[in-house]
């Protein structure tokens, strides 16, 4: 009995050990669905990510690592002697450049999520995710457009004594062209007065409406706009 527990076991440590049979064919197919993937995650990195560094050249290694996760896991997932060597392997080979941006990580992530769901054949999971990860950053990224070409910081001050400015009528005119309105800074002294307002704006053209409206409500006023997502990023 224990000899053949023993060749019981002996056999599942051999097959364990022996390099599974790939298919040509399915290792090409995934092949071509991993390069067609991380080109668009390439295009999606070079339009849309806010990293400072040379994009495009940074955008390339997305579809080699895409492509060569594919070709690793391929090889390994079926293999516990191959598994363990590519943990050996790994723990040689280091990044010698470190990665600053998050954003580049990120990207880095999702073009090894391509290999790795390519490489165990998981077709239909990974691009169904792939394609909603995108969606996701596209939206993010129209929506942070979006408020940083109408988030205005806006500065309002006037020396005049006798006439003083009151927050209530300056909200409601930058009521009518905005979408939100938030008060950043209120400084009165005996001879100044200088309110804050961080504001985002519904249309950019309204912006001389906005400096019109004031003017007209307080002739002595001085008016400053700033980017205020230069400022808060």
């Amino acid at each position: 009995m224990e000899d053949k527990s023993l060749d019981i076991n002996l056999n599942s440590i051999v097959k364990s050990v022996s390099i599974p049979d790939v298919s040509i064919i399915e290792f090409a197919i995934n092949l071509i669905i991993a390069l067609f993937l991380a080109y668009i995650i390439k295009i999606f990195y070079e339009n849309y990510a806010k990293s400072l560094s040379n994009r495009k050249i940074f955008s390339n290694l997305l579809i080699y690592i895409a492509l060569t996760t594919t070709v690793i896991i391929t090889i390994v997932k079926s293999s516990l002697a191959l598994s363990l060597g590519l943990v050996g392997a790994l723990s040689i080979v280091r990044f010698r450049t470190a990665i600053k941006d998050p954003e580049e990580l990120s990207y880095l992530f999702i073009s090894i999520a391509i290999g790795l769901g390519l490489g165990a054949n998981q077709r239909l999971v990974t691009t169904l995710g792939v394609i909603l990860i995108l969606i996701v950053v596209y939206f993010l990224r129209v929506k942070d457009n979006k408020i940083k070409t109408g988030s205005l910081f806006l500065i309002l001050s006037t020396e005049n004594d006798k006439e003083k400015l009151e927050i209530s009528k300056i909200i409601n005119i930058l009521d009518k062209f905005s979408e939100f309105i938030e008060v950043k800074k209120i400084e009165q002294t005996s001879n100044r007065q200088e309110l804050s307002f961080n504001i985002i704006i519904k249309d950019a053209k309204d912006i001389d409406k906005i400096t019109k409206e004031l003017n007209n409500y307080h002739k002595d006023l001085e008016i400053n706009i700033i980017d205020s997502y230069s400022i808060f990023n």
